[in-house]
């Protein structure tokens, strides 16, 4: 669930307020670190014409951003970076991968159902 909620959210901002919602490429990726054992998620929104001027960091801590701490640090355990600039967004989570694949099976089934 913390997982989906992350990629909703940043779905949801690239819409609003991001290139998504204009001329922009998408790309998102993700690897295992195999020495770490982290999931490495990278979300990259890149704009065909760079905005001017440039988007200048906020200091408010809105709900969005909010929910991304708490997901990723609370819930995950894990990190997250992200930069706006002239040319899009970039956000790059890297979460323990045990921490993701906690009670699931191959099938989708939960490993301990709840009565």
């Amino acid at each position: 669930m913390p997982l989906s909620l992350i990629l909703n959210e940043l779905a949801t901002n690239g819409l609003k307020y991001g290139g998504l919602g204009t001329e922009a490429d998408l790309a998102i990726s993700g690897r295992v670190c195999v020495d770490t054992g982290d999931l490495c998620l990278t979300w990259r929104e890149r704009l065909h014409v760079p905005r001017q001027p440039a988007p200048t960091p906020s200091e408010r801590v809105g709900f969005g951003s909010q929910l991304l701490q708490s997901m990723v640090e609370g819930r995950l355990g894990g990190t997250f970076e992200r930069e706006i600039d002239a040319t899009g967004f970039h956000f790059e989570l890297r979460v323990p991968l045990g921490r993701i694949c906690e009670g699931a099976t191959m099938s989708g089934e939960a490993a301990d159902p709840i009565s």
